[in-house]
């Protein structure tokens, strides 16, 4: 074999915003809620296609995160080229050399942790265990966003399969997900884990 070919799928986010909503342990609608604005412009802030346009926003925005205004949305991210190139979401694909990778490399690397077939049945058990304690909706949308049991769709895409706006599924979503949360329902999970 000559080259194996992989794939690299990178989506870049505003740092400053998402470590402020990792650190808080929040979803991007509960950040929304916070500043009062829609989460599709919050989503649009996130992912660098779009900034705050009113000062005052913009104000409550860097008050919130506790950061300077330009410190968040740097000039660059204002730029019309910038806004216009879409650059944000690239899949990269090379071919590397398999004959590169030295036996002594190799095994100089950690150890993988491998799962046993039982324990990931065990897992998957649990998650979909967790999942049927949602509404239906809920879970197709799940399913269908995280690619369990089939491929990852976008918002729009869910949405045309469900009859309902990408806005709409984004909401669906982050209740499901904040509802997975909960301690009874993420116990299920943990559970599972941990054993």
């Amino acid at each position: 074999m000559d080259g194996f070919k992989i794939a690299l799928k990178i989506k870049a986010k505003n740092g400053v915003l998402q470590e402020f909503i990792d650190r808080a342990g929040w979803t991007q609608a509960d950040f929304s809620r916070e500043v009062g604005i829609c989460q599709q412009k919050v989503g649009e802030w996130f992912n660098m296609t779009n900034y705050p346009k009113s000062p005052e926003v913009m104000m409550r925005v860097s008050e919130l995160v506790g950061k300077a205004p330009e410190d968040i949305f740097p000039s660059v991210l204002m730029a019309k080229d910038w806004l216009d190139g879409r650059r944000y979401k690239k899949t990269i694909y090379r071919t590397i050399d398999i004959e590169c990778i030295q036996c002594r490399d190799i095994s100089q690397l950690p150890a993988p942790d491998i799962m046993s077939e039982k324990k990931k049945e065990e897992i998957d058990k649990s998650i979909y265990k967790a999942l049927k304690t949602l509404t239906e909706r809920e879970q197709e949308v799940l399913r269908l966003r995280f690619g369990l049991d089939c491929n990852e769709h976008t918002l729009k895409d869910v949405g045309e399969l469900l009859g309902i706006c990408g806005q709409r599924v984004m909401q669906v979503e982050a209740k499901a997900l904040r509802k997975l949360r909960h301690p009874r329902r993420f116990g299920i999970i943990k559970a599972a884990i941990r054993e």
